[in-house]
């Protein structure tokens, strides 16, 4: 009996702290997430609700922590590039801009699942999340986890989870004097790994870009 009950509490494990949904994601999809994903996408950029500009770009992403956009389709020669912690523009090939930027929705949509706990951990110590604030809430009718606020707290820097898979849905992050939130959504699930379909940008709750990924093609590994 006592072996049973054993073997059903560790099944169900509650997950009611940063580190104990960490070690989930660990064991979930360690090893068995994408490295390498390529997409195009539609970038269109808002002003006072209106739209302003419609662009398509191509982009691909390499774990870890690399991201390339192509703002010409077909052209890899002008391109915006997230590596590491830095932020870089690349005009006809040339590098005419580069500063410190650390890409929360990379690390936190995709690194993470590539890594082993103590990875995670480390690389959480690098963002300006306060990790030991956890609750759980409901959002579009799905009950989510919220790392980096307490209930309530819609305003501090905070990443909100899926609760059945586990992927990363919204961040929310106070910069200066407004409140900037990124929404993923309309997941799909490849062969390895989940990939948002749509992500919304907005600050003070006003969209000011919405961008939608198509020909998705996703490998694991990184070349």
């Amino acid at each position: 009996m006592g072996l049973v009950l054993m073997t059903v509490s560790s099944c169900t494990r509650k997950i009611n702290s940063t580190e104990s949904l960490m070690k989930e994601i660990e064991k979930r999809y360690y090893g068995k997430w994408f490295k390498h994903v390529k997409f195009s996408q539609t970038a269109d950029t808002y002003e006072n609700d209106s739209l302003v500009k419609s662009e398509i770009w191509d982009e691909e992403y390499y774990f870890p922590t690399n991201l390339i956009i192509y703002i010409t389709p077909g052209d890899t020669s002008n391109r915006y590039v997230y590596r590491n912690d830095s932020a870089l523009i690349y005009e006809n090939n040339i590098l005419t801009s580069q500063e410190k930027v650390t890409h929360d929705a990379i690390i936190l949509s995709m690194d993470i699942y590539n890594m082993t706990f103590p990875e995670i951990m480390n690389r959480l110590g690098d963002l300006k999340y306060d990790i030991s604030k956890f609750h759980e809430t409901n959002y579009t009718g799905r009950k989510v986890y919220v790392m980096g606020a307490e209930k309530g707290d819609t305003s501090s820097y905070q990443a909100w989870f899926d609760a059945e898979h586990l992927y990363l849905i919204k961040l929310i992050k106070p910069i200066e004097e407004d409140v900037r939130e990124v929404e993923l959504l309309n997941y799909i699930q490849l062969e390895k790994g989940w990939i948002e379909q749509e992500v919304l940008f907005k600050i003070n709750g006003k969209v000011y870009m919405w961008e939608k990924y198509f020909n998705i093609s996703a490998k694991d590994k990184d070349n």
